[in-house]
């Protein structure tokens, strides 16, 4: 692959989850020489088969640490063994970058040095462009979607964590992935944390990857309700983190009265993905991974 990036400038973390179906892509699409870690969830048989023809350091855990502790145990991996590293790559399976997306994003940091949090501009599978960025998570409608794409260079109060860089020497002084969301909204816990500390984020206009939405792991009805309980516990809890005990509970209501109605009305008319989707986010109100 013809890319510029010095690999003693950044190192990868990816954590995995049944995604030894689609976990080739992306390692196909980094440039050699950039160590990878990956951290895998699901004790899936297949990783070490998928990883064999790539240079990887792989943790197979023995329990799900979630996505979030998975990731800071890749960090501290990296903080102990590439101890020149001035970024970090936080990469979802399911990506697959351009030849020069990386260097894209170390080009920017360059360019803005008071930011800490780099992004590119996604496209899904058919090549259409993603929206990126959102406001924050307080501030949001009822998708949660901004209504333009980008023209240049943004700084977002919110960037997908599907893929990101981040500056080590930020990671060094401030925590990465808040240990207590199992997963879900880690992303948006740590934009907001990132702009408390004084720094910021921006997503990058000439940096391109693709992004394969939820094709990270096999799909299943399981996985759909334990997905959708552990989004529902993350929104609950930034909720409370944030803005206090009175906020979380009225939040839990109104979750409450959303989901019910729709359990019931998929269950009538049997449509069992919409139905393992609202029930998963009904439980995640009374029951917590």
């Amino acid at each position: 692959m013809n890319n510029t990036v010095t690999s003693s400038k950044i190192a990868i973390s990816i954590v995995t989850y049944k995604s030894s179906h689609i976990i080739k892509g992306l390692l196909e699409t980094v440039p050699k020489n950039i160590p990878i870690y990956i951290c895998d969830n699901s004790q899936d048989s297949g990783i070490e088969s998928a990883i064999k023809d790539y240079d990887v350091n792989l943790y197979i855990s023995p329990k799900n640490l979630g996505f979030g502790k998975g990731h800071n145990y890749n960090l501290q991996k990296i903080f102990e063994n590439q101890t020149d590293a001035e970024f970090i790559a936080i990469i979802n399976p399911d990506c697959a970058l351009n030849s020069d997306t990386l260097q894209s994003l170390i080009n920017a940091a360059g360019k803005y040095p008071d930011a800490a949090v780099f992004a590119p501009k996604l496209y899904d599978g058919k090549g259409s462009e993603m929206l990126t960025y959102k406001p924050n998570i307080f501030k949001r409608n009822y998708n949660g979607l901004c209504s333009k794409k980008m023209e240049g260079d943004i700084c977002a109060e919110f960037i997908s964590g599907a893929f990101y860089i981040i500056r080590i020497n930020y990671l060094r002084q401030h925590q990465l992935f808040d240990p207590n969301i199992f997963l879900f909204h880690e992303d948006d816990d740590f934009c907001i944390s990132v702009y408390k500390n004084g720094s910021y984020a921006m997503v990058v206009n000439d940096s391109k990857c693709m992004h394969l939405v939820g094709k990270s792991s096999k799909p299943s009805w399981k996985l759909e309700v334990f997905k959708n309980i552990a989004s529902t516990n993350s929104r609950i809890y930034i909720e409370y983190k944030y803005k206090g005990f009175l906020s979380a509970n009225i939040l839990k209501i109104r979750i409450f009265c959303a989901t019910l109605a729709k359990v019931l009305a998929y269950a009538c008319t049997l449509n069992f993905k919409k139905l393992a989707k609202y029930a998963g986010k009904f439980c995640g109100i009374f029951y917590k991974i």
